[in-house]
Parts: C-alpha cells; structure tokens; sequence
C-alpha cells in the first residue's frame, strides 16, 4: 500500500517494531590438560569457550538466539552449555542453566544451534540491562569451533 508524504507532515510510524539483531564472538579458555590457548574458539577436548553480551536497552523480547559452530570432523558431538545471566550488579552465577546436546556434525558444514530452544526458560527470564555469559564446551577429541552467537530481538 502507498502512504502520500507531505514534507510538512512527519513519516508514519512503522506497524510492526523491526527486528534489531547483535552478535558476540566466542573467546577461548585455555585447553588446561594440554597447556594451550587455542585460537579460533575450539571447544572439543575439554576446551572451554564463551561469548559475553548485555541484554539491550530497546529490547522486548527474542527472535532468535543461535550459536554458529564449525565441525572439523563428522562426529556426533556431546556438548554442554552453561547459561549464566547477572541483574542490577549481581554475580553471573545467579540465574544459570546448563543443558547437554549431542548435535550431529558434518565436515566443514556450518552447524546453527537454537540456544533459544535449548533453555526457554533461561532466555525468557531475561530483562533489559541484564548481563549474559554463554559457556560451552566437549570431552569428544574431534575439532569443534564456536564462531559466534547471533541475537535476534524486537
């Protein structure tokens, strides 16, 4: 439908709120049995990775949550994520949920995890403001890398 605009009239607001979207890469944790950094973010062989971001000001509620990972092998993969969240100063540890999946992974095929669907209840808790820490990690000895987490919001 064509909406006239007149120069000395404002733009008609928008009927639906648009979706706004915001990412933040995984940073590794070093591999402790091993005694190395890894770079990118590999969170197979007991390598801890996690990605960090606040809750934005202009948020209602998710889209989306998704964490893009790369697999160096196919591999059917255990993987344990903790979510962490913090309110008003809080430590992150006091709003948490860890889950384990086993996704399937296939050779050099970018694998999309819903973290959205993975812990509904963590995600829907959350308010504007509100710190995030995701942390993941896997015991299977097979390349796994976390790229990074993508936020979908209104």
């Amino acid at each position: 439908m064509a909406v006239e605009i007149h120069e000395d009239q404002p733009l008609p607001a928008p009927a639906v709120a648009p979706t706004r979207e915001l990412s933040a890469q995984f940073i590794v944790q070093m591999n402790y049995g091993a005694g190395t950094w890894w770079h990118p973010a590999r969170l197979d062989n007991g390598g801890k990775v996690w990605a960090s971001f606040r809750v934005p000001h202009d948020f209602n509620s998710f889209v989306s949550v998704e964490i893009v990972l790369w697999p160096g092998f196919t591999v059917v993969h255990n993987v344990t994520t903790d979510y962490y969240a913090s309110q008003g100063g809080e430590a992150y540890n006091n709003h948490t949920q860890t889950t384990v999946t086993a996704p399937n992974v296939v050779l050099n095929t970018t694998y999309i995890m819903d973290a959205l669907a993975d812990a509904p209840a963590f995600w829907a808790a959350l308010t504007p403001g509100d710190n995030v820490m995701i942390r993941m990690g896997s015991p299977v000895i097979r390349l796994l890398l976390a790229e990074t987490v993508c936020v979908r919001y209104v």
